[in-house]
């Protein structure tokens, strides 16, 4: 796990009437790799609270005693070799800005998770995560010349952030290189968080991937 500092600025005009609690997710996109963010926070007045998690952490950092003005500013750190800065703007149910990796300006985007009814419904709870942002798998040139259509099934790692953790397996795949590209695919993938508020729950979900020729 690369070690990292993250500094974050929620700039938050009319703060008066504005209540940050909630948990926030996205992603950030940087040099290729899709990092997952969490962020819950929870708000007493002026006073702030929560817990950040990053990228494949499987671990937490707290933020204690912040209180809200116009912005507000934290940091946290496992190692500080690579560093994180953002600066977050509140509009309605996301925080929009800029995000600094490295020294490297990226743009990003968190929106406030609500929970899905359905997870109240037949007493389910919120033991499986939901997932908030999917893409389609491509094609290999093999397996489009033999018209190959099916299921790759997956075991995918969902890390506190709600990022796809790195070892995704196959359970059963179709070959011609669809099964590659249906790990490929999973990975950018984004999943609602195992825990609410952020606190290091990783776990494991069957994805099922579907391959289907459209011309």
């Amino acid at each position: 796990m690369r070690s990292l500092q993250l500094l974050l600025a929620l700039a938050v005009p009319g703060i008066g009437g504005t209540d940050l609690s909630g948990t926030w997710t996205g992603t950030l996109e940087h040099q290729g790799d899709s990092q997952g963010v969490c962020v819950y926070l929870a708000q007493d007045g002026k006073q702030l609270k929560g817990q950040i998690a990053y990228r494949h952490d499987t671990k937490v950092s707290s933020i204690e005693g912040l209180f809200v003005g116009d912005t507000v500013d934290f940091a946290i750190t496992d190692g500080a070799s690579a560093k994180l800065a953002l600066r977050l703007t509140r509009l309605e149910t996301v925080l929009a800005g800029s995000a600094t990796v490295d020294g490297k300006p990226e743009s990003i985007l968190l929106k406030q998770y609500v929970i899905p009814s359905q997870f109240y419904r037949f007493g389910k709870g919120r033991d499986e995560p939901v997932p908030i942002r999917t893409n389609r798998p491509e094609y290999t040139q093999k397996a489009r010349e033999a018209r190959m259509q099916g299921t790759v099934s997956l075991w995918v790692p969902i890390e506190s952030s709600g990022a796809v953790g790195l070892n995704v397996t196959v359970l059963r795949g179709l070959g011609l290189g669809l099964d590659d590209e249906a790990i490929k695919c999973v990975r950018k993938w984004l999943f609602s968080p195992p825990d609410y508020h952020c606190n290091p729950k990783p776990l494991h979900k069957r994805v099922e991937i579907q391959f289907r020729l459209l011309d």
